[in-house]
């Protein structure tokens, strides 16, 4: 609805060239194993040739990439005075890229492997004439550990054998006596378990016409146990979308969590298991699996505090933060009080605009407590109230919340209860309503997803460059449809479209909206409608926390504001809106929903496309409750917290009876059920029915063994 018109970008194109020395670091006087990636503007993976050049223009080095834009080079003896670089050709124009910084001292950790052992080569310099620990883990769990002693040349090896490791992802660390760690490679162990050999399917047909019945046997495979769960699905296989997501529980839980970033076309590393696999396999984990920790936290040097526990109930977690006052005494002040900053600050700046709060961008209201207070929630549903309190520590909080079902009110306070008096306890009751009441202490929830999200890969989304494996087969299309070849969409024109006022980008609870930018730390707790746009704008198009200077533009009711002419005050509307009217805006117990529209894409982080002036676009209109409505604001926290869902049966319907002319079924899954019951052979039965068109199935079985094996079967197009 508010989205930009690009021209192509002319000129040199940008090319994204990253190296990651094995072990973490490039080392004077050793040699230096490198992997390295290279992806142009948009994130897809480019082939190149790569030579790596000293100072003095000499040749160290000389690859090319070898699967996914991805490949490895070897300078055979590091050199601290050296500034390398590496040059590569894209098209007609040339590159060069730095190489990282080499440390006067340190410890390579170069990995090989083979079907039965894991060779681990370390070459040190620079560094104590003292042991060293190797340690390999799993899932936080040691699964080897040996001390090595470096010889006069600081070099030493040891072999581990494969079989004693866990299957999937594994951590070597180097480290010395102190716990600080020198080296770290990730490396994968295939076992090589029958886990594709899961069940046998029968009875499928080829096609199956429109609302007929289908019956499915399955037989369990004779190595599982009979106590395997299953989650098995079946959908219409013409509607399977061939895309790089196409991970299993197979491929999550034995590469992809581990790695950082999105992982394409997982499947991929599992589908065979010679060389050329091997090869590619490490690469990712060089690249995707490359890491370097700080080990004041990992040796217990540092305390190391868990942001989550394990999920065996919903919890509480959060801080607690000294209250700054963000309302000046007047609804139309001169200046605002920044705190962390102890100035106040012009509403206007010298060119007579309102301030923008750019001096905020990154500001979070997260003083420091000088002592320990209490922490109460409180569950209210209906009628019943739930009550759970705990001291902070360090000036935080973690505290179980009781079972609930459905949706419910939490209110999160703070007291200082050395202090506490019946006096006070009157007081706080009264101001219990007020949004504008200063609480004593500010508490901040901790969401349990990232503030900001990783960002979104070309990869994500993109069609699956293997066409033969894609599913619209020209035979598996609905009659009447037509497989179009792909086209290329041009424009010639730049700017904005047209704001539609009928299409918002997103569209959030303004009470909602609020609580997450005071968790966020954007705010105090305290609602200030001078800043709140601000505050959304960072929170909901956060850019990975990068400073953007959105262009901003208020809206109440669809009617926009004046925020340039200096002869009026901030927020004072240009349209034929009462002053009275206006003012119903500055008040959270009013507002119903925030409309956001804006041109920003969160895909394109980093884009030329936001470069310069050319800042994204955000329009926020404001929408007050109708017929002078208004909801319930307080002084402290509350949210509208949803507790456990009820589980329900996945929709199933009966054609047994013949369906009525003109019923539309568009179910693209078929059938899912998240445990499926075998008898003590091992056996099975599935019954359900088609939907509205010819279809030919696609059947996918996930499960996981008593034992913790994870297994996986996927078929489709089956006939027996």
């Amino acid at each position: 609805p508010l989205r930009r018109y690009f021209r192509a970008q002319k000129g040199k194109p940008d090319m994204d060239l990253k190296f990651y020395p094995e072990g973490g670091a490039l080392v004077a006087g050793l040699p230096g194993h490198v992997a390295f990636e290279l992806n142009d503007e948009n994130g897809q993976h480019v082939a190149a040739e790569v030579t790596i050049y000293n100072r003095h223009k000499q040749i160290i080095a000389r690859t090319h990439t070898v699967h996914r834009g991805r490949g490895t080079f070897v300078i055979p003896q590091v050199s601290a005075e050296e500034k390398y670089k590496a040059v590569f050709r894209y098209g007609k124009y040339e590159y060069e890229v730095e190489l990282p910084e080499v440390e006067d001292a340190g410890c390579t950790l170069r990995v090989t492997q083979n079907d039965s052992l894991i060779h681990a080569r370390i070459e040190s310099h620079g560094l104590p004439d003292e042991e060293v620990g190797l340690q390999i883990l799993h899932g936080g769990a040691v699964q080897a550990f040996t001390t090595l002693k470096p010889d006069s040349q600081g070099k030493a090896s040891a072999d581990i054998p494969t079989d004693s490791l866990a299957e999937g992802v594994n951590q070597m660390t180097l480290f010395d006596g102190r716990g600080h760690i020198l080296a770290e490679r990730l490396f994968f162990v295939n076992h090589h378990n029958p886990s594709r050999t899961l069940l046998t399917v029968n009875g499928v047909k080829r096609e199956y016409a429109p609302f007929e019945p289908i019956e499915i046997r399955l037989k369990l495979h004779a190595s599982l146990p009979d106590s395997t769960r299953l989650s098995i699905s079946v959908r219409d296989h013409s509607t399977d979308e061939s895309t790089y997501d196409n991970g299993t529980i197979l491929t999550e839980m034995l590469l992809c969590s581990d790695l950082k970033g999105f992982v394409e076309d997982p499947g991929y590393y599992f589908e065979a298991d010679d060389s050329i696999h091997r090869r590619n396999l490490d690469l990712l984990m060089l690249v995707q699996g490359w890491r370097r920790y700080e080990w004041h936290e990992m040796a217990g040097v540092e305390p190391f505090r868990l942001s989550f526990y394990p999920e065996r109930m919903q919890t509480l977690t959060g801080s607690v933060h000294p209250t700054y006052s963000l309302l000046p005494e007047a609804d139309y002040g001169d200046t605002i009080y920044i705190p962390g900053m102890g100035k106040e600050l012009p509403l206007y700046t010298t060119a007579g605009t309102p301030f923008s709060l750019d001096d905020l961008y990154g500001t979070t209201y997260n003083g420091k407590m000088k002592k320990e207070v209490t922490v109460t929630a409180t569950f209210a549903q209906g009628t019943d109230i739930v009550e759970a309190s705990q001291d902070t520590k360090g000036g935080r909080f973690t505290m179980l919340s009781p079972i609930l079902h459905g949706d419910c009110s939490l209110f999160l306070t703070a007291t200082d209860s050395t202090k506490f008096s019946k006096r006070k306890e009157k007081r706080n009751y009264k101001e219990f309503h007020d949004e504008e009441a200063y609480p004593d202490y500010y508490v901040k929830q901790d969401r349990f997803y990232p503030v900001f999200p990783k960002p979104y890969s070309y990869y994500h989304d993109a069609v699956f460059e293997n066409m033969e494996n894609t599913s619209l087969l020209p035979d598996s299309l609905v009659s009447g449809t037509h497989l179009m070849s792909a086209v290329t969409v041009r424009n010639k024109r730049g700017g904005l479209r047209k704001l539609n006022l009928k299409k918002p980008t997103l569209v959030v609870d303004a009470y909602e909206a609020f609580n997450l930018a005071a968790d966020y730390g954007l705010n105090s707790g305290m609602y200030d409608w001078r800043t709140f746009t601000k505050q959304v704008c960072t929170a909901y198009i956060g850019d990975m926390n990068q400073s953007r200077h959105y262009f901003i533009q208020e809206r109440y009711d669809s009617l926009p504001l004046n925020h340039k002419d200096k002869t009026l005050p901030v927020g004072v509307a240009i349209t034929n809106q009462t002053e009275a009217v206006r003012r119903k805006y500055h008040k959270l117990y009013n507002l119903d929903k925030l409309y956001i529209y804006t041109d920003y894409s969160p895909r394109e982080e980093n884009s030329w496309k936001y470069s310069g002036t050319d800042q994204p676009d955000v329009v926020v209109d404001y929408r007050l409750f109708p017929g002078e409505a208004r909801q319930y604001t307080f002084r402290d926290r509350r949210y509208l917290v949803r507790g456990y869902s009820v589980c329900k049966d996945f929709y199933h319907p009966d054609y047994s009876r013949r369906p009525l002319p003109g019923t539309a079924d568009y179910r693209r899954t078929l059938y899912w059920n998240p445990e499926v019951k075998f008898n003590a052979q091992g056996e099975a039965q599935l019954r359900f029915y088609n939907n509205n068109k010819r279809t030919t199935l696609s059947i996918e079985a996930e499960g996981i063994t008593r034992t913790g094996l994870p297994v996986t079967t996927t078929l489709s197009l089956s006939s027996k």
